[in-house]
């Protein structure tokens, strides 16, 4: 990069292959949209996957190619505009190089280019669209004729016939409402004077200021409010956004004060003695048998609400600034007729029943039919309108004891409904008595005023009042529940998404406000802690909600970098401002305190009695440890103990959960991989996993004692445990194959002289190469011994041990082509790691596949003898498992190609292998003999899957090949066997092997 940028010129070649470059590493990198959903891909946070980071690299590259220089900057936004248009691309990763913000200037001296672009602007995802516009926006301000082409085309956006385009049209407007900041009060007599493009022009063709905004603001709120007649999601961007453009332009808070009001009156019934105060059947277009939405009132009360409380805060500024307005009375009669409004349907909804909305207990809630899905949605609306009219309640109520009184009513309204609707929904599914199943609507109260209630409740922090309702909320404990469970939603939300719905604030503001409500969740938990040991299921449940939160939270801040977490954290131990300049030993001293905090909590809960004990809290807890320990190096002392901790309770603590077990193995192996145990637990839970399933041996014994108390089979089933450790063996062996390949690469690369200290290191790899086979091995031999049943295990322990097969195939081939270049010779340890797969893994290989063979002939003699046509759903998966997935003949190809190449080996190298291999040969027919008198090694399927196996190799003579087999059938009839004989023949090593010969003789 650094020569690049000195070369501004006489590089033409190379620059064009460096944008070439650019644009290859964004389109391969770049984030891909997954069911039509573009997952979040901020490339300015502190921690980079390495995806990101070669995206990252490529948008760098456009950037400075783009400023240095102007020849390729034409290509640049050809391609860049092409990629833009197409319909399905997602354009986040070319939006985010910076181009615009960091060179405006360079990209206006393409404005026609630009101007193309605004055109086709109704023909792009809405999301991409926003994003677009967004980062273009800074060009608007510098070029009257974009901005004129970009209204234009909003305009005619906004009013054509596709859905998607008339979103993109409402989103635009709204982009330039809240850039375009008026300066001084609007007087609302404009907004219902008609004002044309026309009018516009003048001010816009001149140099920007921000005085000229005024007639464009007004043009647009009106445009605006004649979308509110459109589709429901048109309504729904509106009403999201219009509160983000009174934070950012409050000079608007008149126009959009008035423009909710009028939408509002609409539905709002202002005879005091009609119930309900709001109309819900204008919210609802029926269409035949079809309901939809046509109005969402909850979003809409809730927009007013929030613009309300905006709108005081903004008076409350000017009068403190002692800022005089001469159209100040408009506003304050604009703002008094709103909140008058709002106060009297926060009353007339208290006093109102479900009744009133003509919902009750006995309506149909089905969604199979009309009448039930219009309930539905009537129920819906009124869910959000009561936790809409909870917030504006207790944010402009003050924590008086009439508004909390006021809040309480409301949430036991939207408690009785919610529980109707809980109950109908699991009726007309059919499931009595158990919980519906229908996805929870997402909770319409900020994330801000969760916070207050929590900070309110949890710490007890009364304002200076005489009186206050807040031992009301504290002593209800269904209220707390209630706010626990939107926290967790708004929580899961962000740590997804990185936002929330509703939510206006910045990233920082947003990520501060979440470590806020951490805090609170953390001194609520251990509160409930220090007060002792509960058996009530509320107060368990009250706990995991708390922990799942508090998870979350800390979720959000590993995913933003180490300072979001230190950052976090400190907000935990109540510290106001985060210590400046810590030292990378201060920080990891940091993070492990705050693991220590967690594992005492952990233990503490392992501790209490069985009956006491919740074990999905500590589900959770290691949950958070295993966020935290990621953040402290890997070689450090405190990562160490981690492990260390996490290995000593998988010993001592029998844990009767299987999902909380499998989570801690599944923790422990995970960091075993840094600390270089991985073998050895593998090992260990390989141990574990033969002792607790029998060996396929019924005649062996095998001791019952574990090395870890959560792989008992009483505690935890071992089918989770196998599949946990074979997941991790097969990726042990994916590095272990790439560093093969990478290691013959380099020796190959370096076959000339190699000094003495290459081929120490050479040697060094090479041994470390072999013992780490070594281990695996010994892990296999366990697994190979052990009597799995269920035909997903089979099938996975098959295709492990195939790759393992194919892993010591790729390290005899490496050697091979070491003797073949001169580069290299054979090590002592392969002779030892051949001599270990010889004499325990392959026998007891075909061991495992006799036994699996077994399995399989037991079922289909079961079936026969009670006469079932249909085997039953175990007995199915195993003969799926082989017959579809073909894992045995694979894995006897596997075997033939090593002994293949084994045999090469040993002529190259002038070794032993092939006695070695001799040594497999005696096992196999030794083993052989002693199971010819059983007659399952003569069944018809056993054939089947060998002769598929044989038609992979590629032999010389397939007539020579029958007639052995047919030589070799004679000789089982007689039941004998001379071994003798086959051992004299001439061996045709290229076309023939033991392991196939030990086949071939079974027939």
């Amino acid at each position: 990069m650094v020569f690049f940028i000195a070369s501004s010129c006489d590089w033409d070649q190379v620059t064009q292959g460096l944008v070439k470059l650019g644009f290859k590493l964004i389109d391969s990198f770049g984030p891909k949209p997954v069911f039509g959903v573009l997952p979040d891909n901020d490339l300015k946070q502190d921690s980079l996957s390495p995806s990101q980071q070669a995206c990252q690299l490529g948008q760098r590259l456009l950037l400075k190619t783009f400023k240095v220089h102007h020849v390729f900057r034409d290509d640049i936004l050809n391609t860049l505009f092409g990629e833009l248009m197409k319909p399905t691309s997602p354009v986040t990763q070319y939006l985010e190089s910076d181009i615009v913000t960091s060179s405006p200037q360079l990209l206006l001296e393409s404005t026609n280019k630009v101007c193309i672009l605004f055109e086709k602007l109704d023909k792009m995802n809405p999301k991409s669209a926003e994003r677009l516009l967004s980062a273009l926006q800074p060009l608007l301000k510098l070029s009257p004729f974009l901005k004129d082409t970009l209204i234009l085309n909003l305009r005619k956006a906004m009013f054509s016939r596709p859905l998607d385009s008339r979103k993109i049209g409402a989103l635009g407007f709204l982009m330039i409402l809240k850039h375009f900041r008026v300066v001084g009060a609007l007087p609302s007599s404009q907004i219902s004077q008609p004002i044309s493009l026309s009018q516009i022009q003048a001010d816009v063709h001149s140099s920007y200021s921000p005085a000229s905004n005024e007639a464009l603001c007004l043009e647009i709120i009106g445009n605006l409010s004649r979308c509110l007649t459109q589709h429901v999601d048109v309504r729904l961007n509106i009403y999201q956004g219009l509160c983000e453009v009174l934070l950012r332009n409050s000079e608007l808070m008149n126009p959009v004060l008035d423009l909710l009001f009028f939408q509002l009156k609409k539905y709002y019934e202002f005879n005091e003695d009609v119930k309900p105060p709001l109309r819900l059947e204008p919210c609802i277009i029926t269409h035949g048998d079809k309901v939809y939405l046509a109005e969402p009132l909850a979003h809409l009360v809730g927009c007013a609400q929030q613009c309300l409380r905006k709108s005081q805060d903004i008076q409350s500024q000017k009068k403190s600034t002692e800022t005089e307005d001469d159209d100040q009375d408009g506003c304050e009669e604009t703002f008094q007729k709103l909140q008058n409004l709002l106060v009297t349907l926060t009353k007339r909804v208290i006093e109102a029943e479900m009744e009133d909305f003509e919902l009750d207990k006995s309506a149909d809630f089905s969604l199979a039919t009309g009448v039930g899905v219009k309930n539905n949605i009537n129920a819906i609306l009124l869910l959000g309108l009561y936790e809409v009219l909870m917030e504006f309640t207790f944010e402009m109520g003050k924590y008086s004891i009439e508004s909390c009184k006021e809040v309480l009513q409301l949430f036991t309204k939207h408690a009785q409904l919610s529980t109707v609707v809980k109950e109908k929904s699991a009726a007309s599914s059919g499931k009595k008595n158990k919980t519906s199943t229908t996805k929870t609507p997402n909770s319409l109260i900020a994330l801000k005023a969760v916070e207050k209630f929590l900070t309110v409740i949890i710490c007890d922090e009364r304002p200076e009042l005489e009186e206050n309702g807040i031992d009301q909320l504290i002593q209800n404990k269904g209220f707390l529940t209630y706010i626990l469970s939107i926290a967790v939603q708004k929580l899961g939300q962000v740590a997804s998404k990185g936002t929330c719905e509703g939510e206006t604030q910045s990233k920082e503001k947003l990520l501060k406000v979440c470590f806020n409500i951490g805090r609170l969740l953390y001194i609520s938990y251990i509160d409930n802690q220090q007060k002792g040991d509960s058996t009530d299921q509320k107060d368990r449940k009250l706990n995991s909600q708390i922990l799942e939160g508090l998870n979350l939270v800390i979720e959000m801040a590993c995913k933003n970098g180490q300072n979001a977490v230190l950052q976090c954290l400190s907000s935990l131990e109540k510290e106001t401002e985060m210590k400046e300049r810590l030292r990378t030993s201060q920080k990891n001293e940091k993070i492990h305190n705050h693991i220590k905090k967690f594992q005492r909590l952990v233990v503490t809960i392992l501790n209490e009695n069985k009956d006491s004990q919740n074990l999905k809290e500590v589900f959770t807890l290691f949950s958070i440890i295993a966020h935290l320990v990621h953040h402290l190096p890997s070689h450090g002392e405190e990562y160490q103990q981690t492990f260390n901790w996490l290995q000593k309770v998988a010993i001592e603590h029998p844990i009767d959960d299987a999902a909380t077990c499998r989570h801690l193995i599944s923790l422990m192996l995970q960091l075993s991989k840094q600390t270089k145990s991985l073998p050895q637990i593998l090992l260990s839970l390989c141990q574990d996993i033969h002792s607790q399933l029998g060996d396929i041996d019924q005649d062996c014994e095998v001791e019952q004692n574990t090395h870890f108390a959560v792989t008992k089979a009483n505690i935890c089933p071992i089918s989770g445990i196998l599949t946990l450790t074979l997941t991790y063996l097969e990726a042990d062996l994916d590095d272990i194959d790439s560093v093969i390949k990478c290691h013959k690469a380099n020796m190959l690369a370096a076959n000339t002289c190699v000094e003495e200290e290459t081929a120490t290191q050479v040697e060094t790899l090479d041994r470390s190469i072999c013992i780490r086979l070594g281990l695996l091995i010994n892990s296999f031999i366990e697994l190979t011994h052990s009597a799995v049943t269920t035909s997903p295990c089979i099938h996975a322990m098959l295709k492990t041990v195939t790759k393992l097969f194919n892993v010591l195939t790729s390290l005899t081939k490496h050697y091979i082509s070491l003797y073949t270049n001169k580069a290299g010779h054979l090590g002592s340890r392969f002779e030892k790691l051949v001599r270990l797969v010889s004499q325990q893994l392959t026998p007891q290989t075909y061991n495992m596949i006799i036994y699996v063979q077994l399995l399989e002939s037991d079922v289909s003699e079961e079936s026969e003898k009670k006469g079932k046509k249909k085997n039953t759903t175990h007995q199915k998966g195993i003969i799926k498992a082989m017959k579809q997935g073909k894992m045995v003949p694979s894995l006897i190809c596997t075997i033939e190609l090593l002994e293949k190449f084994l045999i090469q080996l040993s002529k190259k190298s002038k070794r032993i292998l092939k006695d070695q291999h001799l040594e497999i040969f005696a096992s196999i027919q030794k083993l052989c003999i002693q199971q010819l008198s059983r007659e399952f090694l003569m069944t018809v399927k056993l054939r089947k899957i060998i002769l598929k196996s044989q038609k992979k190799m590629k032999f010389r003579s397939q007539m020579r090949m029958m007639m052995m087999m047919k030589k070799t059938r004679d000789q089982l009839k007689k039941r004998k066997v001379n071994i003798n004989h086959h051992r004299k023949r001439k061996r045709q090593p290229e076309t023939f092997s033991y392991s196939s010969f030990f086949f071939f003789t079974l027939f």
